[in-house]
């Protein structure tokens, strides 16, 4: 039996390492790369190096050790030479690829002088460096052109394996193949070689390149090079990302980009709304924008069938005016769980009263069994909606939500009520009391992750869930420990501690990889986005940015207003109705595209906003001041906008 000690030390490096292998793909990759090669030839088996050597860094390495890479190109006759002596034997169009400008003029000179000689090997006419004139004659046995001095011929020791040496330290990992072709001999003939090479050290083998399928040769100091380079590019995978990054990655987490936008089907909606679960949205938004933009073919009557199928329900979060009002979509099976226990309801009116004790007594009832005879339809209505939006009661379909706003013609009796189609219930009866809080946090959790992908302290505190971060932690802390998240910094600008999905992480930096390597249109790169719609992370996950002193409007996440972001940064925000607008960060210039093309695609943007009634967009001020005096005024107008006394106008045209 162990010691306690030893039992100490034990417990600490399972803690540790237990769950490594669910780290994302860059932190496993860097880490077996800081391992004894040797060690990680007994763990893991030498093609596990085929997994760790990354690609583009293996391609720059080979071009750079060829002398093929721009900054390590021959730019004149001596430098020419250099290269000879360091690579060997270069054919003219081999030379021509590795100098900077035609090098006609240069080999003349140095064969003039005899600093270079051409001889022929394997079929071709090459360019060899005068000095080696007796190593390729005593390995390879070709005759050096006469008149060289006598120091360039005397015998040299181990010829060939000088040749293989030099061959091995200017190309990345080779087949046996390669330097037979190279040289004109049988592979059978390097086979000896090439293994007194190894056991010396001088040489490795092993399943080395990138999709390979046979052990290679490869120089260690090479391979100490391909280690290096790849581990340099990994660990900047491993570093945290930008916050704009967050404002690409989002829109692709929810679906919302064109290329995997789902397709219109209940299956597909169901999946968007799991990632909708819980977050109050104005039922406007949700209905109109927030759910189209997720689901291509988007109808109401798709909500109707899952909730019908009594799979979908959903709560009322506070009244928006007279025409509006938050709504929370829940899953039914999950409702129980992510659903507080609520705070005693007192009833406002005695019609209040009877419908809840009718509801309570009754069960689920229709419209027409809720109120006494003498009840008008207005009331009826009225206390219905003042139910639903304290969160008492709620409907099985979505009928009510789709007649906010549309007042009765005239007064009749509940005979004729037609408010609301389906059964109303309270919405208690979906809360299970003995769900623990432990449960409920888990619960938070996971909506957390399917919403963002990445869950923090400013998650916990912009959804203003109940119990706050301090419950969430310790759930997030146990799922880490079973390697079930990732915990550490990935996006800059989110505070605290940070655990994420593997999936999204590795998501996230594919994001960031494609915005540093794509060239992508500035129209393509600026997108629109309800203020309030999660795929949004400005305002909520991540702070708005700063805005110049003195500027009195300010930024919020309020029904109606929306925000332009242009690759993933906040580049413009429309106040609610579109009177106000605020430019946020520099327009002037953005990652080296002209301010003015940001401008305009950012300005277009808002062109192209889903409207209703009226369709017009009125801006009357740009960073507070008049719309009139802006120099965005020239500009609005090259976009369609015209005036109107103190204010720009947009008209859409109506649909045919």
């Amino acid at each position: 039996m162990s010691s306690p000690f030893a039992r100490s030390l034990t417990f600490a490096y399972v803690a540790n390492y237990l769950y490594d292998q669910d780290a994302p793909l860059a932190e496993r990759k860097a880490q077996a790369l800081t391992l004894d090669r040797n060690l990680l030839r007994e763990l893991l088996g030498q093609a596990e190096l085929r997994e760790l050597i990354d690609q583009e860094a293996l391609e720059d390495v080979e071009a750079e050790l060829a002398g093929t890479a721009d900054d390590w190109k021959a730019r004149s006759a001596d430098e020419l030479e250099d290269l000879l002596r360091r690579v060997g034997d270069l054919s003219e169009d081999e030379i021509r690829e590795r100098t900077t400008e035609e090098p006609a003029g240069w080999c003349a000179t140095l064969e003039k002088e005899r600093r270079v000689v051409r001889i022929r090997l394997a079929g071709q006419t090459r360019t060899i460096a005068a000095t080696d004139a007796a190593r390729y004659r005593d390995a390879l046995g070709v005759v050096p052109p006469s008149g060289l001095p006598a120091r360039f011929l005397e015998p040299v020791d181990a010829p060939l394996e000088d040749l293989l040496r030099r061959y091995a330290r200017t190309h990345g990992p080779f087949l046996t193949e390669a330097p037979a072709s190279r040289f004109g001999l049988l592979p059978s003939q390097f086979e000896p070689v090439l293994s007194h090479l190894e056991s010396e050290g001088r040489l490795v083998r092993g399943e080395i390149r990138p999709h390979g399928v046979r052990p290679e040769w490869c120089d260690p100091d090479v391979l100490r090079r391909l280690k290096r380079r790849t581990l340099a590019k990994l660990r900047k995978e491993v570093a945290p990302v930008e916050s704009s990054v967050l404002g690409r990655f989002l829109p692709e987490w929810h679906g919302m980009e064109s290329e995997v936008q789902r397709p219109g089907s209940t299956a597909k909606l169901e999946e968007a709304l799991v990632q909708l679960e819980g977050l109050p949205l104005p039922w406007s938004s949700l209905l109109e924008v927030i759910l189209p933009a997720r689901v291509s073919g988007f109808r109401p009557e798709m909500l109707d069938l899952l909730s019908a199928q009594g799979s979908l329900v959903w709560i009322g979060v506070g009244a928006l005016g007279v025409s509006d009002g938050r709504v929370a979509l829940y899953r039914r099976d999950r409702a129980p769980k992510l659903l507080p226990v609520p705070d005693a309801y007192v009833p406002q009116s005695g019609l209040e009263e009877k419908i809840l004790a009718h509801l309570r007594d009754r069960g689920a009832s229709f419209t027409l069994e809720l109120a006494p005879k003498d009840t008008s339809v207005r009331d009826l209505e009225s206390v219905l909606q003042d139910l639903t939006w304290a969160g008492q009661i709620t409907n099985d379909t979505f009928a009510p939500l789709r007649g906010l706003g549309i007042k009765p013609r005239r007064r009749h009796r509940p005979g004729g009520v037609k408010v609301g189609g389906g059964r109303w219930s309270l919405v208690e009866t979906l809360i299970d009391r003995d769900v623990s809080e432990t449960e409920r946090a888990h619960a938070r959790v996971t909506t957390l992750l399917e919403r963002y992908g990445i869950v923090s302290r400013a998650a916990a505190l912009a959804e203003d869930l109940p119990g706050g971060y301090k419950l969430l932690y310790p759930v997030l802390r146990e799922m880490e420990e079973r390697g079930r998240l990732r915990r550490g910094h990935f996006v800059e600008g989110l505070p605290g501690s940070q655990f994420a999905l593997p999936g999204a992480v590795e998501r996230l930096r594919l994001v960031r990889d494609r915005l540093e390597r794509e060239h992508e249109t500035t129209e393509e790169s600026t997108k629109a986005y309800l203020a309030v719609d999660p795929a949004n992370p400005y305002g909520s996950l991540l702070p708005w940015p700063k805005l110049e002193t003195g500027r009195k409007a300010r930024p919020r996440r309020v029904p109606g207003a929306w925000v332009v972001l242009y690759r993933g940064r906040l580049v413009l925000y429309l106040e609610r109705g579109g009177r106000t607008l605020l430019t946020l960060g520099e327009l002037d210039e953005l990652d080296g595209a002209s301010g003015t093309d940001v401008a305009r695609t950012a300005f277009r943007a808002l062109t192209t906003l889903p409207r209703g009634r009226p369709r017009r967009l009125r801006i009357e001020t740009i960073d507070g001041a008049p719309v009139t005096e802006s120099p965005y005024e020239a500009l609005l107008r090259e976009l369609g906008f015209f005036r109107d006394v103190t204010s720009m106008v947009f008209a859409w045209t109506p649909s045919p």
